[in-house]
């Protein structure tokens, strides 16, 4: 996907470069892998060079914005957000750090902040989870979210068995072999919650004799 920039400004200061270090250490804390993390980094170099271009600086670099910035990088058509999502997360970092300012929450942004704390306060009351496991559950829920609606209003309902395995061949099908067999745990419990209360009709990962998932 963005692999062709690997070599583009690599050498090269940014105006993003004093923040990069410690939005890698996020990551490392929240176990990505290396080579997620470099993808992560060649793609925030290139957003501090388009950034440059337009004469944008980190403190007025909103979320959004950082998104629309590197949507034309998107090169893989079963991750069509995955670029704008990257640049959101580092946006966000900007925010946490205090060097931008947090525009109001979008509707959007509202409805999934409350899905999440929901969703995180049941695995923690009535599932007794660790921490470590909350986060990932919430990540691969998130994710999920991201790949069925991108930046469209979420609507669980519309939510069907195919989406889910559709996305979950997307995770194994990567070049290096995908080992984690808990995507399908996480999404099956994100599903679960969801039925319970009430939020979507059905469970489409009902868990039947000979199924899949």
């Amino acid at each position: 996907m963005i692999n062709q920039f690997d070599a583009v400004g690599t050498n090269r200061a940014t105006c993003l470069v004093p923040y990069i270090e410690s939005f890698e250490s996020r990551l490392r804390e929240r176990n990505y892998t290396p080579g997620t993390i470099k993808t992560y980094r060649v793609l925030v170099r290139r957003l501090a060079m388009m950034m440059e271009a337009r004469g944008i600086v980190p403190s007025s670099l909103a979320v959004e914005r950082a998104a629309e910035l590197v949507r034309g990088e998107e090169r893989k058509a079963r991750e069509p957000h995955k670029c704008a999502n990257i640049a959101r997360r580092f946006a966000g970092h900007l925010i946490d750090l205090g060097v931008a300012s947090a525009p109001p929450p979008t509707q959007q942004q509202i409805a999934r902040e409350k899905l999440r704390r929901g969703y995180e306060d049941y695995l923690h009351r009535q599932r007794g989870l660790s921490q470590r496991t909350i986060f990932h559950s919430w990540r691969f829920a998130d994710r999920f979210l991201d790949y069925r609606f991108g930046d469209a209003d979420i609507d669980l309902g519309a939510t069907s068995v195919g989406d889910v395995i559709t996305f979950l061949q997307l995770l194994t099908s990567k070049k290096v072999p995908f080992r984690d067999k808990t995507p399908a745990t996480h999404l099956r419990n994100f599903f679960r919650y969801l039925f319970k209360c009430n939020l979507t009709p059905s469970n489409p990962l009902r868990a039947e004799r000979g199924q899949a998932l």
